[in-house]
């Protein structure tokens, strides 16, 4: 890992969100989730999302294409 004291603010948080944001791909994928609204399956892929923050996505079977959901509206099983 760098030295983070001696890098500027700006380096130091985008090390700290890409840290979190791989060990949340790490606790996440291939888990199985359910959101608020009753869907379920197993977590693909994770994204950053400007508006949402992290954001994942699965593949139901009652859905043929993906869409991406706010983590926050989801639990794992």
């Amino acid at each position: 890992m760098q030295n983070l004291i001696a890098a500027p603010a700006h380096e130091r948080a985008v090390t700290q969100i890409m840290e979190l944001f791989q060990a949340a791909e790490h606790e996440l994928l291939g888990r199985k989730v359910a959101t608020f609204r009753g869907a379920t399956g197993t977590v693909l892929d994770l994204r950053l999302d400007n508006d949402h923050g992290l954001m994942f996505t699965f593949e139901p079977p009652e859905l043929p294409q993906r869409r991406f959901y706010p983590v926050s509206t989801i639990r794992t099983l």
